[in-house]
């Protein structure tokens, strides 16, 4: 049977922000890590998380969402909500792409809740429109599984906007794979449904590296890796 839920997004603090909708997560194995910094986010990185969380959301989801929202978006608005959740994480972790000091991309993942502690979630995972396809979105999407499972889950999930063809392709890729969920938002004047994926982390990521067990120095002690 389908589990269904059902949410309002229509706020500023709602609208993906804490749903992972989909993602420009863009993916691909360009070549365009280059002198690419990955770092863990701090709280002073808000403005700039917002910033391509606003700029992604405006081209992955033209003609997806309505005009108005996107055309509204306010990185003030998404910055305080990226504040808020960077001074107290409980659980949370981002990680940032960032160029010449310049953040282009982030992934943000979550612990599960105490009811499930193996099934960690990938909220969301966006870059700037102009580092689609790069390889930034595969690195990101990478290390957020290898800190899930280094975080000792075994699976992990993500929510889709049903309609986001672009996502679908890249986490389908990855080896994710849609389960039976299904959740209806409602943005502004706009119904979608968002389809759940799962991936279980018990596997290698195709380069030999277990994901739950692996070495998650993608990200060294200093919270700083240099591509």
């Amino acid at each position: 049977m389908t589990a269904l839920t059902t949410s309002d997004a229509s706020s500023e603090a709602s609208a993906g922000d804490n749903c992972g909708v989909g993602g420009g997560a863009g993916g691909g194995a360009g070549d365009g890590l280059g002198d690419m910094e990955f770092r863990d986010a701090m709280p002073d990185d808000a403005v700039a998380i917002a910033e391509v969380h606003v700029a992604s959301w405006r081209v992955a989801y033209r003609h997806l969402l309505p005009d108005a929202l996107l055309d509204g978006l306010s990185v003030e608005g998404r910055g305080r909500w990226w504040r808020r959740l960077l001074d107290a994480p409980r659980g949370d972790r981002v990680t940032l792409a960032v160029r010449d000091g310049v953040v282009v991309g982030f992934v943000h993942v979550a612990l599960g809740p105490p009811d499930a502690p193996d099934c960690g979630e990938l909220v969301t995972l966006y870059l700037t429109p102009e580092t689609w396809g790069t390889g930034v979105g595969q690195r990101l999407h990478d290390t957020a599984l290898v800190h899930l499972g280094a975080a000792g889950c075994t699976e992990a999930r993500v929510w889709m906007l049903s309609t986001n063809e672009r996502a679908r392709r890249f986490y389908v890729r990855q080896g994710w794979t849609r389960l039976e969920e299904v959740r209806i938002q409602q943005f502004a004047t706009a119904t979608v449904i968002d389809h759940r994926f799962a991936i279980d982390l018990r596997r290698s990521d195709g380069s030999g590296l277990d994901l739950q067990t692996g070495d998650a120095s993608a990200i060294s002690s200093s919270g700083v890796q240099r591509i």
